[in-house]
């Protein structure tokens, strides 16, 4: 194929794809009048920049697959940063990849939470 027929073939693919993904959005807002479903909250943390997040106390700690950090509930005094990001784990399933990190409860202890980065 020429270079000429190549960019009309991407045009040709990109046209599509816009095209459903308009239509995605069209079915996703009738579904929801439908069913009268609201817009949904935001998340907890999204009112907490990633920075937030290095404000808070981490201990720096070594395990079996290399250096990670740990903070705690009460090493922050339950602030509000801490709870924001209690809370996405929680609606994360005590797991969760944010910014350059994956946290999660240590042991399942939704007051102590370990990160790492990717």
């Amino acid at each position: 194929m020429s270079k000429e027929a190549n960019e009309k073939v991407l045009e040709i693919l990109v046209n599509f794809a816009n095209a459903i993904e308009a239509a995605s959005v069209d079915l996703k807002h009738r579904v929801s009048e439908l069913v009268g479903v609201e817009k949904m909250a935001p998340l907890p943390s999204a009112k907490y920049a990633m920075a937030d997040f290095d404000k808070l106390f981490w201990e720096d700690l070594k395990g079996s697959k290399g250096p990670f950090q740990r903070t705690s509930k009460m090493a922050n005094s339950n602030s509000p940063v801490f709870q924001g990001l209690q809370a996405t784990l929680k609606t994360h399933k005590g797991f969760c990849h944010i910014g350059a990190y994956k946290y999660w409860f240590d042991n399942q202890n939704p007051d102590v939470i370990d990160r790492r980065k990717k």
